[in-house]
């Protein structure tokens, strides 16, 4: 009954003055999560931000301009980095998307993605490169490489 009594005779006043106060004791729990994190530091427990970006170790070579093809019709255009020959998975599912596409012709996205063995959630990297364009009929190869004998 007390409480009720207490809530009928609530003012702005007392609002405010709540507002205030964990204001107040927000601005308290930052300056000592703040202490808190200087001991650590100073304790050993916590190493500083940004510790492991001072420099030990040595920098990073600049990388250095790819001479390899981007021409998708050539060998080799899909070299990694490293030069290894490499195919990322999602390479593999775009050579296997083109191949597909000049034997079949435009096809939708998803019977795309199902008859080529691609997964769901990886048709669309696949499909973002210049080689695929999507039409009304579905996705079709750009116009250099359906004219490209395979």
């Amino acid at each position: 009954m007390k409480l009720l009594e207490a809530l009928n005779s609530l003012k702005q006043s007392d609002l405010d003055d709540i507002v205030a106060k964990i204001e107040s004791l927000d601005a308290e729990l930052s300056q000592l999560k703040e202490l808190r994190k200087v001991i650590e530091i100073k304790l050993g427990v916590r190493k500083p931000q940004g510790f492991h970006l001072k420099g030990k170790g040595r920098p990073r070579k600049p990388r250095e301009e790819s001479t390899e093809s981007t021409d998708p019709g050539e060998p080799g255009a899909f070299r990694s980095p490293s030069g290894a020959g490499q195919y990322t998975a999602t390479e593999q599912h775009r050579l296997l998307a083109r191949e597909f596409l000049m034997a079949h012709g435009p096809t939708k996205q998803n019977a795309l993605a199902h008859r080529c063995g691609i997964p769901a959630g990886s048709i669309t990297a696949v499909l973002k490169h210049e080689w695929f364009t999507t039409t009304a009929r579905g996705v079709e190869l750009t116009c250099s490489l359906k004219a490209e004998p395979s």
